[in-house]
C-alpha cells in the first residue's frame, strides 16, 4: 500500500512538472479559500493581482502569498494548485488565522531600546499597566486599541482603524487620542547621553495628542497617507535650543500635517529575505502660539533585501532625516530630542544626538543556520496557537552614520563625525512577528566592543 502511494506521488509530481514546463500562462478556473473563520473573503481576494478567468504565472501566485502574509492576519499561508491538461488551474488557499483578541499586562522598560536599558539598569524607568487589542474585529482587518499604562512614562490611549467606511477597501481611516505624562524626562544631552530633570511629586511633562489619518492603497505594495494631529505640550521647565532656560509653566501647541508614502514588496516584515522597502514622510509642525516655532521634518528609508543563494542573504538599508526651521527661531530642546530619538547605528544604541540632519547606512550579510521549520504545539491549545515556526540566522554587519548640524558639537563628541561599527550576531525569528537578536559590535569612534540583546516586533505607527 505504501509502495503504491509512493509511485502515485512520483507520477503526479512528474505530470505536474511537465504541465508547468509546457504552460507559460495558466487560466484561473477557481480560487478556493479555507481557514478564514473570521476574515471576510473580500479582504483576502483584495490581496490577489488576479481573479477567476485571469491568465497568470507562478510569479503571481507567489506574490499573492506574500501579500497575504504581510497583512498580519495569518500565522501561516499555504497555497496549492491543481493544473489541468488545458493549462487551466485551480488555486487552493489554506489559512491559519492568528489570535486576534489580546488583553495582556504591560511590564516593560522605558528606555528607547533594550540595550540602553541593560546598560543603564535603571529600575525606576519601568512601565506597567494593561493593554487591549481587538484586531480584525469585524473581519475587515480593523483594529481597536485601548491602553492604560503607568510608571515612568504614563500613556493612556484609544485608537480605531477600519476599511469599512469605504466599499472598495482602497481607503482606510484611523483615529485616536494619546495622553502622556511624566515626572522625569530628558532635558538636554551632554556627551551624547541624556540629562534628566525630575520631580518626586508633580508631573512635569504632559502631552495630549488626538489625530486622524486617511490611507490610500491603490496598489498591492504601495500606499499613501494624509494625517492631521493636534499636540498640546505642558512643562514647568523648558530648555530651548538656543540654550535659554525658562522656569515657569509653558504650554506649546502644534497642529501637525503629515504626508506619508510607502512601497513594500518584501516577503516578510520581521526578517525579510527578499524585496524592497521605500518610505518617505514629511511633517509640517505648525506652532499655534508664540511659545515655540514652526518646523518641518523629513524622514526617508530605503531598504533592499537580496538572496545571494539559498542560504546567504544580503540586506542594505539607507535612512535619512532632516529638520528645517527659519533662522533665529526658538525651538524646544524636546523637539530636537524626539527628532533624533530613533537615530543610532548598531553598537551606539545608548547614545543620543541633537542634530538637524542624520544619515545612516546599514549592511548585513546573513547565513540561514536553521531553515523554515513548523513546530506543532499540544492539541489542547486553540488553532491560532497550534503551530509555530522558527528560523535562525548568523549575521555579520557593517554600519555607518553621520549626524550634522548641532549647536553643541563641542560637548557631544559623536556629533559631525563619521560613525562606523562592525559586528556579528545571531537572530531568532518566530511567529506573531517576534525577533530576538544577540550581537557583538565594535565601534571605531569609542574603540569599544559591546554585547547587545534586542527584542522587537515590526510595529508601524504613522502617528
Amino acid at each position: 500500500m505504501n509502495l503504491c502511494r509512493i509511485v502515485f506521488s512520483i507520477v503526479y509530481l512528474f505530470l505536474a512538472v511537465a504541465l508547468f514546463s509546457q504552460c507559460e500562462k495558466f487560466l484561473v478556473n477557481d480560487i478556493i479559500i479555507s481557514g478564514n473563520n473570521k476574515t471576510k473573503s473580500e479582504i483576502i481576494f483584495r490581496e490577489a493581482t488576479f481573479n477567476s478567468d485571469s491568465y497568470i504565472s507562478d510569479f503571481e501566485i507567489d506574490e499573492f502569498k506574500s501579500n497575504l502574509q504581510r497583512t498580519g492576519l495569518f500565522n501561516f499561508v499555504f497555497i496549492d494548485t491543481v493544473i489541468n491538461r488545458d493549462c487551466s488551474i485551480v488555486i487552493k488557499v489554506q489559512l491559519i488565522e492568528r489570535w486576534y483578541y489580546w488583553v495582556y499586562p504591560i511590564f516593560e522598560h522605558a528606555d528607547r531600546n533594550f540595550p540602553a536599558f541593560l546598560k543603564n539598569q535603571d529600575w525606576n524607568k519601568i512601565n506597567y499597566g494593561i493593554s487591549v487589542e481587538l484586531k480584525n474585529l469585524s473581519g475587515n482587518n480593523d483594529l481597536l486599541k485601548l491602553k492604560l499604562r503607568f510608571g515612568f512614562k504614563e500613556h493612556f490611549s484609544v485608537a480605531y482603524s477600519s476599511k469599512e467606511f469605504f466599499d472598495n477597501k482602497v481607503f482606510s481611516v484611523k483615529s485616536g487620542t494619546d495622553f502622556f505624562r511624566q515626572k522625569r524626562f530628558e532635558q538636554k544631552i551632554f556627551s551624547n547621553l541624556p540629562v534628566f530633570i525630575s520631580s518626586d511629586t508633580d508631573y512635569i511633562k504632559t502631552s495630549l495628542e488626538p489625530y486622524l489619518l486617511l490611507t490610500y492603497r491603490p496598489a498591492f505594495s504601495g500606499q499613501a497617507a494624509l494625517g492631521i494631529k493636534y499636540r498640546r505640550l505642558f512643562s514647568p521647565v523648558n530648555v530651548f535650543y538656543n540654550d535659554t532656560t525658562i522656569i515657569f509653566p509653558i504650554i506649546s501647541e502644534y497642529l501637525i500635517f503629515r504626508i506619508n508614502q510607502s512601497f513594500d514588496n518584501r516577503d516578510n516584515k520581521t526578517y525579510p529575505q527578499k524585496g524592497l522597502l521605500i518610505e518617505n514622510s514629511l511633517n509640517l509642525n505648525k506652532a499655534l502660539n508664540d511659545k515655540t516655532s514652526t518646523f518641518i521634518e523629513y524622514f526617508g528609508n530605503f531598504q533592499v533585501n537580496y538572496p545571494i543563494s539559498q542560504r546567504f542573504y544580503y540586506k542594505t538599508e539607507f535612512a535619512a532625516s532632516f529638520l528645517f526651521m527659519q533662522k533665529n527661531q526658538n525651538l524646544s530642546y524636546q523637539n530636537i530630542i524626539e527628532f533624533n530619538r530613533n537615530f543610532w547605528i548598531r553598537g551606539l544604541e545608548v547614545y543620543y544626538f541633537d542634530s538637524f540632519s542624520n544619515l545612516k547606512l546599514q549592511n548585513t550579510v546573513s547565513f540561514l543556520l536553521s531553515r523554515f521549520r513548523i513546530h506543532n504545539i499540544p492539541l489542547f491549545l486553540p488553532e491560532s496557537f497550534s503551530k509555530t515556526y522558527s528560523r535562525i540566522y548568523l549575521d555579520g554587519f557593517f554600519d555607518m552614520g553621520y549626524a550634522y548640524g548641532s549647536n553643541y558639537r563641542d560637548i557631544n563628541f559623536l556629533q559631525e563625525k563619521l560613525l562606523i561599527s562592525v559586528g556579528i550576531g545571531i537572530s531568532f525569528e518566530t511567529y506573531y512577528d517576534r525577533l530576538l537578536q544577540f550581537y557583538a559590535a565594535y565601534v571605531q569612534n569609542i574603540n569599544k566592543t559591546s554585547i547587545f540583546v534586542n527584542y522587537k516586533t515590526p510595529i508601524y505607527k504613522v502617528f
